[in-house]
């Protein structure tokens, strides 16, 4: 338990970190300068890279503590072990359709998404049962 809840932490960081840029754009007070197409595509090119490598860090942490969670509470709670597995199932097999559909990876990516909804319900409820 408390390698997953550290290793929620660490993606928790990690996602904050990486969309923290997006915050500030929007909380800066003045004008961003006009720089060339040239270096502008550069930076956006480098930023997307810098921002899809600590997303998939951070996703790849999440999932992890949460198939923790998944084995710690197989006995007690199937049906959130069922929800957390199904949901790093689904996500797995998104990664290898990046190659081949794009879109086909973000629906997977989306139907794993949403298997995880009802998870922080879950959570929340066993914790107020205790």
């Amino acid at each position: 338990m408390i390698l997953g809840g550290s290793l929620l932490c660490l993606a928790l960081i990690i996602e904050i970190i990486n969309n923290l840029p997006f915050l500030g754009m929007y909380i800066y007070p003045e004008r961003l300068t006009n720089i060339s197409p040239f270096v502008m595509l550069y930076l956006n090119q480098m930023a997307a890279i810098r921002y899809l490598s600590f997303d998939v860090a951070g996703f790849t942490i999440l999932y992890t503590a949460l198939l923790i969670y998944a084995v710690v509470y197989w006995n007690s709670k199937r049906i959130l072990s069922y929800l957390i597995i199904a949901s790093v199932i689904i996500f797995t097999a998104s990664a290898p359709l990046l190659w081949v559909s794009g879109k086909a990876a973000v629906v997977f990516m989306a139907i794993s998404v949403f298997c995880l909804v009802p998870v922080p319900v879950l959570f929340g409820r066993m914790a107020v049962e205790q």
